[in-house]
């Protein structure tokens, strides 16, 4: 039987402004640590990217797709 959480489970489609608390994060990072992959592979690193950088990384992130799609 599947675990609730990953029955019920929801994926965010849009970025927030609301700050998530520091204990909060930590608590996601140790369930990405557990979650199945199916591939037995496991997170070597995970970045949290915050503050401004969410906009630098937002425009970086445009400019690549921007170069790989000239149409969009």
């Amino acid at each position: 039987m599947l675990p609730a959480s990953l029955v019920n489970r929801i994926s965010g489609t849009r970025f927030s402004e609301e700050r998530i608390e520091q204990n909060e994060i930590l608590r996601l990072i140790r369930a990405g640590i557990r979650a199945s992959d199916h591939g037995d592979l496991k997170p070597f690193r995970f970045v949290l990217v915050e503050g401004d950088a969410r906009r630098r990384l937002g425009a970086a992130m445009a400019v690549a797709y921007g170069r790989q799609n000239p149409d969009a």
